[in-house]
C-alpha cells in the first residue's frame, strides 16, 4: 500500500463527504512526514455515520474482497492484495474491538501529518501510544514508537525502556498516555476480583482517569521512569472529606507500577518518594482507600508504615473500601 495509494482512497473518500483519520503504520510515517517502512495496508478511522457512504466508494475503487468482519472492525482489499482496515466508532467515539470497547479522546484524533507531501488527519502521537498499550508490541509496532519518542517526543512506557538511568520526576500532561498503558497493565495484570469490569478496561479508560486527576487543584503527580519510559505512577492531592484538614492532609490515589518482575521493589520507592513529596507541601498526614480483600496493597502500606484508620464503606455488593493513613 504506497503513499499514493493512501492518498487516492483518501481523496475519493473526501469527495463522498467522508473524512477518515490514518491509524496505524501509515498513521505514525504521517506524524514522521516521511515514509519509513513498506505497509501492507492502510487503517482507517470512520464513524457509524459515514461506514455505508466509505463501503460504496471504497467499492467502486475495486476494494471488495472482505478479508475479516466484526462488530468495530472490517477489513477489505482489491484482488492485488492492497488492504483497508476500517475502524468503526459510533458517536461517542467508541470501537468495539475484540478486547472490549475502545474510546477514543478526542484530543487523540486531532492529529496532522503528512503524506507525500500532503497534509492528512491522523492519530495523534498520544494516541498511538494508547492503540499500542493494550496489545502484545510486535517489531513493528515497537520501531513506530521509538521514532515516535524519538522525533515527535512521545513518552514511552516500561517495555520500551532503553536507558538504564531511574528517575522519579513531577508528571506534565504529555506523560498522560504513558501513565495510563502503566496503569492498564497494572490493574489487568491484577484486577479486583470482585469489581469484573476492571479486568476489561482499556489503556483509554485510564487516559480519561489521569486526564481527570490533573484538573484537580493542588495536584501533583509523579512518575518514576527508566529511561525514558514511565514505569510507574503515583498522585496526592488535598483530602476532601469533612474529618481532616485539606490544609494539612493529602489524599493518595494513582499507585501503579508496570508489572516486569524487575520492577518489583519500586512500589515501597514510590511511597517513599510519595511521602517526601507530600511533606514538602505541608501536608502532615496523607490518606488512601484500598480493597478490603486487596491483601497485596494492604501489606505493602503496613510495610511502609501506613496503619488502617478504622474507616470503611462499600463501594459495590461484596466489595469494601478501607482506608489507611500515614502521619
Amino acid at each position: 500500500m504506497t503513499g499514493h495509494d493512501v492518498l487516492r482512497v483518501l481523496d475519493a473518500l473526501h469527495v463522498n463527504g467522508v473524512s477518515p483519520i490514518i491509524e496505524g503504520g501509515w498513521g505514525v510515517d504521517a506524524l514522521l512526514g516521511r515514509q519509513t517502512r513498506a505497509h501492507v495496508d492502510v487503517d482507517l478511522i470512520v464513524t457509524e455515520a459515514e461506514r455505508d457512504d466509505t463501503l460504496v466508494t471504497l467499492d467502486a475503487l475495486g476494494y471488495d474482497q472482505v478479508l475479516d468482519m466484526a462488530a468495530g472492525r472490517l477489513a477489505i482489499s482489491q484482488r492485488d492484495g492492497r488492504t483497508i482496515d476500517l475502524h468503526v466508532v459510533d458517536a461517542g467515539l467508541v470501537q468495539q474491538t475484540s478486547d472490549g470497547p475502545f474510546r477514543y479522546a478526542d484530543s487523540m484524533l486531532q492529529g496532522r501529518g503528512l503524506i507525500v507531501g500532503r497534509p492528512v488527519r491522523c492519530l495523534s502521537a498520544e494516541g498511538q501510544v494508547l492503540t499500542h498499550a493494550d496489545h502484545d508490541l510486535t517489531e513493528f509496532g515497537r520501531a513506530d514508537l521509538f521514532l515516535l519518542a524519538d522525533q515527535v517526543g512521545a513518552r514511552l512506557y516500561y517495555p520500551l525502556a532503553r536507558g538504564i538511568d531511574m528517575v522519579c520526576r513531577n508528571a506534565d500532561e504529555t506523560d498522560i498516555a504513558a501513565m495510563a498503558a502503566v496503569m492498564a497493565n497494572a490493574i489487568q495484570t491484577r484486577p479486583i476480583s470482585q469489581l469484573s469490569i476492571t479486568k476489561s478496561l482499556g489503556a483509554d479508560s485510564y487516559m480519561r482517569y489521569w486526564q481527570q486527576r490533573f484538573q484537580i487543584p493542588r495536584t501533583t503527580m509523579l512518575v518514576i521512569s527508566v529511561g525514558e519510559a514511565i514505569a510507574a505512577t503515583v498522585a496526592f492531592s488535598p483530602w476532601r472529606g469533612d474529618d481532616f484538614s485539606p490544609e494539612t492532609t493529602a489524599v493518595l490515589y494513582g499507585l501503579a507500577k508496570h508489572s516486569a518482575t524487575a520492577l518489583d521493589h519500586l512500589d515501597d520507592l514510590l511511597l517513599e518518594r510519595a511521602r517526601v513529596a507530600a511533606r514538602q507541601q505541608d501536608f502532615s498526614d496523607l490518606l488512601t482507600w484500598v480493597t478490603k480483600d486487596d491483601r497485596i496493597t494492604r501489606s505493602l502500606l503496613e510495610r511502609s508504615g501506613w496503619t488502617f484508620d478504622g474507616t470503611h464503606h462499600e463501594i459495590a455488593p461484596g466489595v469494601t473500601r478501607i482506608r489507611y493513613a500515614s502521619r
